[in-house]
């Protein structure tokens, strides 16, 4: 009878990702009827629920700045890993949770440690929510971190600070100078330097994807549609729209028209964030019908949020 009791309650373990990489510190929730069990994913992206009652259940994934998703499992089973994707919001600001460490970072390429990512994330959102002595930690954090990435997580929320909107501007403006971190004169650059070329280049992308919020970013940001990477164009587009920056939009035109079918098709449908119909027009005329009938549609669904 015991083997029988025990056979009916099992484990229900899973993954989330983003990108590849272990997501720490999710929310994950597991619904059954009207009973309700909660667990956080650990720094590996794992969460567990043991001594649960054997057959299906909800699961539902929440983490600030991260769409939330749901799956229906049976426990028992396998569960599918889950990737979580950012909101449009997190992907101007940066404020992401990305990949960490158990180790803390030696040098300012490393990744940042988790249990200190854990904290920011609380940190950041207290400090949404209002609370002053939050982001007066956090500015404590910022000046004290070693890691470049753990810097623009933090800095997405300290936009409103002039020296750390100094600091990002300067070494985005790195990106934007040498759009192909490959090229013979950026190596040259950084050799001058002593810094790691591909590392100082991504760090520099994040800079910018994290200042691209700010209406300070504006200048570079059209200077990066001047360029030829997808990649800084895309980012300027998102910047330019998210700041509602309409007088870009004939210069985000020029640049559209630029780049392959392909390309101009995925940055086209950063012009939604503008909310006008001049960008609107601009978008159409890079997206085949079934891409317009999903940008309208979406377009329509955001006009409907307050």
């Amino acid at each position: 009878m015991l083997t029988l009791l025990l056979a009916a309650w099992v484990t229900v373990t899973g993954t989330v990702r983003h990108e590849g990489d272990a997501l720490p510190g999710v929310t994950v929730t597991l619904t059954r009827g009207t009973m309700a069990r909660t667990a956080v994913t650990n720094e590996h992206g794992r969460y567990s629920f043991s001594g649960g009652e054997a057959g299906s259940c909800e699961l539902r994934y929440e983490l600030d700045g991260f769409r939330t998703e749901e799956q229906r499992v049976r426990a028992g089973d396998d569960v599918p890993p889950v990737q979580l994707e950012p909101t449009l919001r997190s992907v101007i600001a940066g404020c992401g949770v990305s990949a960490c460490s158990p180790e803390p970072p030696a040098t300012p390429w490393d990744l940042p440690l988790c249990s200190e990512q854990e904290q920011n994330r609380i940190a950041i959102e207290a400090a949404a929510n209002g609370d002053r002595s939050a982001l007066e930690l956090l500015r404590t954090r910022y000046a004290q971190t070693v890691s470049l990435q753990e810097r623009d997580v933090i800095a997405a929320v300290l936009l409103d600070d002039a020296p750390v909107r100094d600091e990002l501007l300067a070494r985005a403006a790195v990106c934007v100078r040498f759009p192909d971190g490959e090229a013979p004169e950026y190596l040259a650059w950084c050799a001058e330097r002593q810094l790691p070329a591909e590392d100082h280049w991504w760090s520099s992308y994040s800079g910018l994807a994290t200042i691209a919020a700010h209406r300070s970013a504006r200048a570079l940001l059209l200077e990066a549609l001047d360029t030829d990477s997808p990649q800084l164009v895309e980012i300027a587009v998102t910047g330019l729209a998210y700041q509602r920056h309409q007088a870009a939009i004939p210069a985000i035109q020029r640049a559209l028209r630029r780049f392959s079918e392909d390309d101009a098709d995925s940055l086209a449908f950063a012009l939604i964030g503008f909310g006008s119909r001049a960008a609107d027009a601009v978008a159409h005329e890079h997206l085949d019908e079934r891409r317009r009938a999903e940008y309208d549609e979406l377009r329509a669904l955001l006009r409907e949020q307050p």
